[in-house]
């Protein structure tokens, strides 16, 4: 998994489009990823899973209007904070945090072997932050590896960026992320701050 710095401008671009919001097709041929994830299972997490979270997140959006014109990450990051409507906070919650999670996990895939998953393609400021937090890089990746291995059930790990700099990572349940204000690390990961979340895995099912 690629987790260049330069990902994050895609999933921006992806994820700052204004509602209704629409499924994004994949940035690769659904086989570009095997052998690592095969064909079958891209395909269902695409156009099942990622497709159900945008369908039900419109659906929940239907008669509030307002909202529907924020962006993904912006709506996002509202769950925990008291300003979205408790009829649909929940909906938000799961599908807006799956379709958002989703999209980032897409813009941060590259086909094996390619050049865009040589670590030496991370930019030199996110390299100097793995080294500074973990002691290298490949040690930061396997602690995001390690983390959603170890979780139980459904969820992600995520590689986030703190308010001086260092990188820490967190796993959370489910659809959560560290930019909704649901998450005891939501403080350190200044959430309101998308940029800051700079890779993530899925926790293997």
């Amino acid at each position: 998994m690629s987790v260049l710095i330069s990902a994050v401008a895609l999933l921006l671009s992806i994820v700052n489009v204004q509602a209704a919001f629409n499924l994004p097709p994949l940035p690769y041929a659904n086989t570009s990823i095997e052998p690592v994830i095969d064909a079958q299972t891209q395909t269902f997490h695409h156009s099942v899973h990622f497709a159900t979270y945008v369908r039900n997140l419109n659906t929940a959006l239907t008669n509030y209007s307002s909202l529907a014109q924020l962006s993904l990450t912006n709506l996002v990051s509202q769950v925990g904070s008291g300003s979205l409507p408790p009829a649909i906070e929940t909906t938000v919650r799961n599908s807006g945090g799956g379709a958002w999670n989703h999209a980032m996990w897409f813009s941060t895939l590259a086909p094996p072997n390619s050049t865009n998953t040589s670590t030496t393609q991370i930019s030199a400021p996110l390299q100097a932050a793995m080294v500074s937090s973990f002691g290298s890089v490949a040690a930061g990746l396997k602690l995001m590896g390690d983390r959603a291995n170890a979780r139980f059930g459904s969820g992600w790990s995520f590689l986030v960026v703190k308010p001086d700099g260092g990188l820490f990572v967190v796993d959370l349940p489910n659809q959560d992320n560290p930019l909704m204000k649901v998450s005891k690390n939501y403080a350190d990961a200044v959430a309101s701050k998308p940029g800051n979340i700079v890779g993530s895995m899925d926790v293997p099912s």
